[in-house]
């Protein structure tokens, strides 16, 4: 079934999503960047300080950091469905963090979660990988 959009127009068949280190924005068209950063973007997507935290303390796995972050997109999707079907609208789409590239990182856990929402609504995500 093909999900509609904000305003009943059909979504597109593909998004196509890359990360990148907010220190190379400039990199990305700025339409594309969705900054996910629990600092200073968008919260629908960002973990929360908590989260970070125990994170860089070393408090925290990788797995069980993947765990409680997919519990907060879980969540999120649920009460920001409209916000995640806009991302799905955007064609192209590039999610921005502070963590250095080719490390843990949750900008790849969220295109692994977009992937799997753009499945549940008819959308495939490809995920390019870091730029």
């Amino acid at each position: 079934m093909l999900e509609l959009g904000k305003l009943g127009e059909a979504m597109p068949k593909e998004l196509v999503v890359r990360t990148v280190q907010l220190a190379k924005w400039r990199w990305v068209p700025k339409e594309e960047l969705l900054n996910v950063t629990v600092k200073s973007g968008d919260k629908v997507f960002a973990p929360t300080w908590d989260l970070v935290n125990m994170y860089k303390q070393g408090n925290m796995s990788e797995e069980k950091y993947y765990v409680e972050y997919s519990k907060i997109i879980a969540a999120s999707q649920r009460l920001h469905k409209d916000r995640w079907l806009e991302v799905l609208n955007m064609g192209r789409v590039t999610l921005a963090c502070y963590c250095p590239r080719d490390t843990f990182c949750h900008r790849v856990i969220l295109a692994v979660k977009l992937i799997k929402f753009g499945q549940k609504h008819g959308v495939d995500v490809i995920y390019e990988g870091e730029v």
